[in-house]
């Protein structure tokens, strides 16, 4: 009864479950924070936190168990690294993949050129589109896939989904399967109820082209082997710890997630970039290409890329302004001591079952590490002028701490390291070949101002959708 937050709230849960349901949870929180502090109670056995303390205490000194809410992220009736609540069955697991996603993975020869071949395959479709409109959700989504099925299913069956343009129907239903996450993990026996007959059917087809596409890659491993240096089929076989189709249920959250968390990045980045504003920017990736990169190498060395200031720096704003994944990332107190301190210094005990979480979106956006949090702003992760050096890591360093984009902790996303890579490559390699702008067929009203960035379902005073501006 001490922690604060809104009465009615802490009565029910039904408040923050609707929230949930129409897609303001987010922002409500992050309101709530605004309001009451770094800890706020958000439903009768739910508190949301909001310093980075907060955050290593819950994901990396105590390393919380997650709640049931993950539970169920499993396929093929399997559970997954990502579905797993015990942390130390999830640990064991992690490590027989952890390889696959290392940047010593990621920078392996055969990853190289694979990364490079499909971001060339975004070049020459870009390049035979020049004065169009393009959907770039759509090709940035097709991208991620053909990147991470690589690495899933092996070369012989990574998907080419950028030049074929037939085959990206799958990504409309990943999509339409991930719309329906509120039923999924929360009200499953309702799924089928809140399901329109359209997304029941994308959602069939993605099961089954998942399904399909790893009994295809599976049966040809078990027959031919595989030439690759490494893939996910193969590392998990090998290890001779994990049935089929707990095979299967890692490839399936694995490519799911892998692309479209990728694919979102990447869109708001390019629309970041295309805004009027924002027009510098392109200019500045191109400028930095040109000084260390040769226009016509097919293959840009990853290593070399990582280490580009300017173009790590775009992405980890992008990052850190839109989290592909924003919201709250629920662990559950357990049997050992859990004490928050609120705003006036009070200490108070959180009783073992309490679900207990951070939202990127909010730790994000602390004033106080930084400035003008909503805006889209690259150089804050640069040196600043008169800055020293020491000052300068201490500020960067600050700041990393707070980034949650891909967790942190032993639950941390597997697949950053290519993730990273794949947004440098394509982002540095677009614009530093082409130029952007938002398409006028997408929407009429584009700011020439900094306007911030915007979330979520926000009420626009009965506009229509042809009369909302980029930003909206």
């Amino acid at each position: 009864h001490k922690i604060p937050g809104p009465t009615l709230y802490k009565i029910s849960s039904l408040f923050t479950l609707n929230d949930h349901r129409v897609e303001k949870r987010i922002v409500k929180v992050d309101t709530l924070h605004q309001k009451y502090g770094s800890v706020v109670q958000v439903a009768p056995n739910e508190v949301s936190l909001s310093h980075v303390s907060s955050l290593k205490k819950i994901y990396i000194d105590r390393n919380l168990p997650k709640s049931q809410f993950y539970g169920q992220f499993q396929n093929f009736d399997e559970l997954n690294s990502f579905s797993m609540l015990d942390s130390g069955v999830h640990i064991k697991r992690k490590r027989l993949m952890a390889k696959l996603y290392s940047k010593t993975s990621v920078f392996m020869n055969s990853s190289q050129v694979h990364i490079n071949d499909r971001v060339n395959n975004v070049l020459e479709f870009v390049g035979s589109h020049v004065g169009d409109g393009i959907d770039v959700y759509e090709l940035f989504n097709s991208l991620a896939m053909d990147v991470v099925t690589f690495f899933e299913f092996g070369s012989k069956f990574s998907t080419n989904l950028i030049l074929d343009l037939d085959q990206r129907e799958i990504i409309k239903s990943f999509r339409a399967s991930s719309s329906m996450w509120f039923y999924t993990t929360f009200f499953p026996s309702l799924w089928d109820y809140a399901a329109t007959r359209e997304t029941k059917t994308l959602s069939d087809g993605c099961r089954e082209w998942i399904r399909a596409k790893f009994l295809e890659a599976y049966d040809d491993f078990l027959e031919n082997g595989s030439n690759d240096d490494i893939n996910m089929i193969k590392s998990l076989y090998d290890s001779q710890m994990v049935n089929k189709f707990g095979i299967g249920s890692e490839l399936f959250d694995h490519t799911a997630a892998g692309h479209e968390t990728t694919g979102t990045s990447l869109t708001y980045c390019c629309w970041e970039l295309s805004r009027p504003a924002n027009q510098y920017i392109q200019e500045r990736i191109a400028q930095e290409m040109n000084e260390h990169f040769i226009k016509d190498d097919d293959v840009i060395e990853l290593e070399k890329l990582d280490k580009l200031p300017y173009l790590d720096a775009v992405i980890m704003e992008t990052i850190r302004l839109h989290a592909a994944i924003p919201g709250f990332e629920p662990r559950v107190v357990d049997s050992r001591e859990f004490k928050v301190e609120l705003s006036d210094g009070t200490q108070v005990e959180l009783p073992g079952g309490t679900i207990v979480s951070v939202q990127p979106y909010t730790i994000h956006r602390d004033p106080k590490i930084f400035l003008e949090p909503n805006q889209f702003i690259p150089e804050r992760w640069l040196p600043g002028k008169g800055e020293s050096d020491d000052e300068y890591k201490s500020r960067i360093k600050s700041m990393r701490s707070m980034i949650f984009t891909f967790g942190q902790g032993n639950r941390m996303c597997l697949g950053m390291n290519l993730a990273m890579m794949e947004m440098k490559l394509c982002i540095g390699q677009l614009y530093w070949k082409f130029n952007s702008c938002i398409s006028g067929d997408w929407c009429k009203d584009i700011l020439t101002t900094k306007a911030d960035a915007i979330m979520g379902y926000t009420s626009f005073h009965g506009k229509s959708k042809a009369e909302l501006n980029d930003v909206e």
